[in-house]
């Protein structure tokens, strides 16, 4: 085998041992989504589930290779032996293909997630992924259709890469295997886009039968892939559309308010900034079909627990609500409600949330990172000097009093105290709202 190759394989065995190794040390999710970082925990789920999977998979192919050939040369060794080994080869292969569900865990890493979420907001590497996805299933069957033609009695005489007659009045018979695989290929991809030109057919029973099924998948997955891309289209379009209104009213109030090309340009590129983070949703179809209870009240039970990844049913608000209401649980659709009006927003270490003075127009719940009311100390006048007095952590909720006490302004100051906070702004509207509601 060339260097390159075997250094390849060398590698990919290294990361297949290290990730057996490093497998004990990463955390999981139990059956009720808390996360388990306890290290006897995580061996033990490790060894009842996938670890011989994974153990098998960790064999090197050379090490397989090396037993036969010694074996080989032994005179007394037993012919189960020897199939033993090449039966351990196949699993092992076989058991690293498996192990591709190891890909599904980068979902959870938060770094994968936001790179995913910017990837897909391009129009084209979404194009890009469809036509890697249809690519993708051609290749199979094109590998099917080859098989097809390889599993007849006299494929020299009956199959379709016999009938295949190429230029030099050769048939593909002659050819390498990558030649067979690039007309298999094309065949696939003239009956998945009902071109169908008629120089490749099907003639005998198996040719037919796979055929028939060809054309059925290829149909399937044609009208998917047709019906993403114009979903991506038309999604595309009513975004640039929404964007294009919300630029224009930048630039009138601009030009209204007499602002330089150069703070023009910094407002334009902060809001594009924010309309990509934080996208103005309408979810009143939401709240609409919760109230018609078209949903199972058992579903809807279930769901407030799972919103958010379960920190928003955890906030201290609806304990504080629950307390309220002195014998009475709080309704399910309350805090679905409360979900479908709700905005998520990301702030900075020492990003000002809000003045004292500003207007009071959302009430916060906290579901990550540090918030504090913070206030200048006697003798102090400068906005730096600005000091915590009182902190708000994880499930807590600020921004109330002066919903509740009908003031128009705020009369206090928070700031993020945090790397990182993430907040839910409800608006004040949407508060009184729910109030009506229950």
């Amino acid at each position: 085998e060339p260097l390159a190759w075997r250094i390849t394989q060398s590698v990919v065995d290294f990361c297949f041992l290290l990730d057996l190794i490093l497998t004990f040390f990463m955390s999981y999710r139990d059956h009720e989504d808390v996360e388990v970082c306890d290290l006897r925990r995580i061996a033990k789920q490790y060894l009842r589930g996938m670890f011989f999977v994974d153990l098998v998979a960790c064999v090197p192919s050379d090490l397989i290779q090396l037993l036969s050939n010694q074996s080989l040369k032994k005179a007394n060794t037993s012919p189960t032996r020897l199939a033993f080994l090449a039966r351990l080869m196949r699993v092992s292969r076989i058991f690293r293909i498996l192990r591709l569900r190891q890909l599904a865990r980068l979902q959870d890493i938060g770094i994968v997630q936001r790179a995913s979420q910017v990837i897909m907001r391009f129009r084209g590497l979404r194009m890009t992924g469809f036509t890697v996805g249809l690519l993708w299933v051609v290749h199979l069957m094109a590998c099917g259709w080859y098989l097809c033609g390889a599993l007849h009695t006299s494929p020299e005489l009956e199959s379709w890469v016999a009938r295949r007659q190429l230029p030099d009045q050769s048939t593909l018979l002659d050819m390498p295997p990558e030649v067979q695989w690039v007309h298999s290929m094309y065949f696939v991809m003239t009956v998945f886009t009902t071109v169908g030109f008629g120089d490749i057919s099907a003639l005998t029973t198996k040719e037919i039968v796979y055929v028939s099924l060809l054309m059925m998948i290829g149909g399937v997955v044609n009208g998917m892939v047709l019906s993403s891309v114009m979903s991506i289209l038309v999604e595309s379009d009513r975004k640039a559309v929404a964007f294009d209104k919300m630029v224009g009213v930048l630039k009138d109030f601009a030009d209204h308010t007499q602002l330089s090309a150069s703070t023009t340009q910094k407002l334009l590129m902060a809001a594009s900034r924010q309309s990509r983070r934080h996208p103005d949703v309408d979810f009143g179809k939401a709240r609409e079909l919760f109230a018609s209870f078209m949903i199972p009240r058992k579903v809807m039970a279930d769901l407030p627990a799972k919103l958010f990844k379960g920190k928003l049913a955890k906030n201290d608000l609806f304990r504080t609500a629950e307390e309220m209401r002195v014998g009475h649980a709080l309704p399910p659709r309350l805090i679905l409600f409360v979900a479908s009006m709700l905005r998520r927003r990301e702030y900075s270490e020492g990003d000002i949330i809000y003045h004292e003075g500003d207007a009071a127009m959302n009430l916060f719940l906290i579901t990550s990172g540090i918030c504090a009311f913070v206030a200048l100390p006697e003798g102090y006048y400068n906005e730096a000097d600005l000091s915590p007095y009182q902190l708000m952590g994880p499930r807590s909720y600020f921004g109330e009093f002066e919903l509740l006490t009908a003031r128009e302004t705020r009369i206090a100051t928070v700031r993020c105290e945090s790397k990182k906070c993430l907040a839910l702004l409800l608006p004040r509207g949407c508060l009184h709202d729910i109030r009506k509601d229950f």
